[in-house]
């Protein structure tokens, strides 16, 4: 299969024909992590006939518009000469080429997975020029989406910029030699600004030219993961690298390097990104949000029963002489845990028993079941707690064990009341049972709350609820960022419901895509989307909304029934505060709606509203009295 396909011409003058001609060969330099102490992989550099320079046939390729071409001959002469190094095997390629159509990606994606596992490959976007926003968006998802990493090259020259990092979302983010080299001269504000960047979005950086061992000590000083230079080993071809002279440049002599194909350690992409300041304040917490707003309904409910049954009891009923004593002392002990849990609940202290929801309930088990027997038994006053602790038991407890839980109550209530009331019995049970079904039902609506069906985003409810734990905490900054998507109610009327679903499902797998795992991404109604950004400096901030933008214009849904493309914009509101803010959730939201709304004025654009200081926002409050 020739590489280039059919556009591809050549004439005896041009750099390419002397390339066909006399071959394309790689060379390979490796890369060090410095966290892991390894070999992370090795980039492959083009090496042309002389005395043509890679400079030279790369800047002839542009102005041909043959970018892609060429960047396809390179990939797959990359991959026959280093298809055997261990590692990530860095592939260099213009930024034209995330602009390929579908079809010609997927047919490079076969090519790659016919010489190496796709996520030990990276695509190393140089700094040319992009043609076409939307469609490099689009390449760049489809690339990773495929498990293939991508890289920044020589960040912060030519378009190499702050814009393109968060076009790309890359996972790994090479720092220019030039700005390296100023950094160890003493400027170090622009590299720092680029470790910044790419540390906050989840990115590996390496840095390239290192020409002196003893720089290595200076690296340590700040979060690079990563470095390559002549020190570290020059470019050579593959079958140079073995067992020796890898262990010639090794850096850390005492960790000899793998020789067989590995993937990078630890994936820094998820280890970076899960280690923001402020996590989620997470599902267990909402949980038991949910689980106490149902006790204290119950808890006053039980606190009822055991009074009047104790006021019945002490009236009407005849306990067993040989009981009367210990009938006293355990009714006593009812009405003083009923009051207990009564304050407990409604005063925090019941969370205890809350996050052991079996000790609560065996606690509950013998309590109830002791009460009933030593008053009485079948006359007890306290056998229709019995009831209480069924409900209780399914509340807390998963299903299985929770049916267990409703079996020893039943015994212990046909035991008491004996053979003569087996239809008291059956009651008990086909009441158990329906128990069972409510209990379904009950968890189904708990987790109905959390997350929404459609998009398995979280509900409306749970994030308010998380924004305000979140806002609740001391010194801590939040981002938020309204998503609406544009023309959504015509694509609805036009194509029907389920087009207009599986674009809210492609929207939130696209956004999940480019979030950290610390942000909360919420289904706040319909097809508005709202996402929580803790800690997010407003400067990434922007950088996340204009790539959410970009990638949705890349986004589209083909019909089966034709050709027709849906194609999908999206407006975004943003806001923020820091923790020197005071500000509640109702004038939070209303600020980022603010924001949409001026956003959706203009569609497809991004709108940053900063929340008014304090002092303005009563100058506001007393101007609308």
């Amino acid at each position: 299969m020739e590489p280039f396909g059919d556009s591809w011409s050549t004439s005896e003058n041009d750099p390419i024909h002397m390339i066909l001609d006399e071959g394309l060969h790689h060379e390979f330099q490796p890369i060090w992590d410095l966290t892991g102490r390894t070999i992370l992989g090795f980039e492959a550099l083009a090496r042309f006939p002389a005395p043509v320079t890679p400079d030279e046939v790369w800047r002839w390729a542009e102005e041909q518009q043959l970018q892609n071409p060429l960047d396809r001959l390179s990939i797959v002469t990359a991959l026959q000469d280093g298809k055997d190094l261990p590692g990530k095997l860095f592939l260099n390629v213009s930024a034209r080429y995330l602009e390929l159509d579908g079809g010609s990606m997927e047919e490079m994606r076969r090519q790659i997975q016919g010489y190496r596992p796709l996520d030990s490959v990276v695509l190393e976007i140089t700094e040319t020029q992009v043609g076409n926003l939307a469609k490099a968006a689009r390449g760049a998802i489809y690339w990773q989406e495929q498990g293939v990493s991508l890289a920044l090259d020589d960040a912060g020259a030519k378009a190499a910029t702050a814009e393109r990092l968060a076009l790309l979302r890359p996972q790994y983010v090479k720092v220019d030699q030039a700005l390296f080299k100023e950094w160890v001269a003493g400027r170090s504000e622009p590299v720092d600004a680029w470790i910044e960047s790419a540390n906050t979005m989840g990115a590996m950086v390496i840095v390239e030219g290192v020409e002196d061992l003893a720089w290595l000590a200076k690296l340590s000083t700040r979060p690079i993961q990563a470095a390559q230079g002549y020190a570290l080993g020059q470019a050579a071809p593959a079958s140079y690298w073995n067992t020796g002279t890898l262990a010639h440049v090794n850096p850390f002599p005492a960790v000899p390097p793998p020789l067989t194909p590995q993937k990078c350690p630890a994936d820094h992409q998820d280890t970076l990104r899960s280690s923001s300041s402020w996590p989620t304040v997470g599902e267990s917490l909402w949980l038991w949000h949910l689980q106490l707003r149902a006790e204290k309904v119950l808890s006053p409910l039980r606190v009822v029963i055991v009074a009047t049954n104790t006021l019945i009891w002490s009236v009407f009923a005849h306990p067993l002489q040989a009981m009367e004593r210990v009938s006293w002392l355990v009714l006593i002990t009812g009405w003083i845990l009923a009051g207990l849990d009564l304050i407990g609940v409604y005063y925090g202290l019941w969370k205890k028993f809350s996050q052991a929801p079996y000790v609560a309930t065996l606690i509950d088990l013998f309590l109830i079941l002791g009460w009933t027997f030593t008053t009485g038994g079948r006359e007890s006053p306290f056998l229709p707690m019995i009831f209480v602790g069924m409900l209780m038991a399914m509340m807390r407890l998963p299903l299985p064990p929770a049916l267990m839980v409703v079996g020893i109550y039943t015994g212990a209530y046909a035991w008491l009341m004996g053979p003569a009331h087996v239809v008291l019995g059956m009651y008990i049970l086909i009441l158990g049972l329906a128990l069972g079904f409510w209990k379904s039902v009950f968890d189904q609506d708990r987790l109905m709350s959390l997350r929404d069906n459609l998009t398995g985003a979280y509900g409306r409810e749970y994030g308010i609820f998380e924004l305000q734990q979140l806002l609740k905490r001391p010194q801590s900054s939040l981002v938020l960022l309204l998503m609406d998507l544009d023309y959504f109610k015509d694509i609805n009327d036009r194509y029907g419901h389920l087009v207009g679903d599986a674009l809210l499902q492609k929207f939130v797998t696209m956004v999940s895509n480019l979030k950290r795992s610390s942000d909360t991404l919420v289904r706040y109604g319909g097809d508005e989307f709202l996402l929580v950004c803790p800690d997010l400096p407003v400067v990434d901030a922007l950088n996340l909304a204009h790539s959410i933008r970009l990638a949705a214009l890349a986004s589209d849904i083909v019909l089966e029934r034709d050709t027709d493309h849906v194609r999908m914009s999206v407006s975004v509101g943003l806001t923020q505060i820091d923790s020197s803010s005071s500000i509640t959730v109702d004038s939070l939201f209303h600020q980022v709606d603010l924001a949409l709304y001026q956003a959706k004025l203009q569609r497809n654009t991004v709108v940053h509203l900063d929340v008014p200081p304090k002092n303005a926002r009563r100058e506001e409050a007393r101007a609308e009295k």
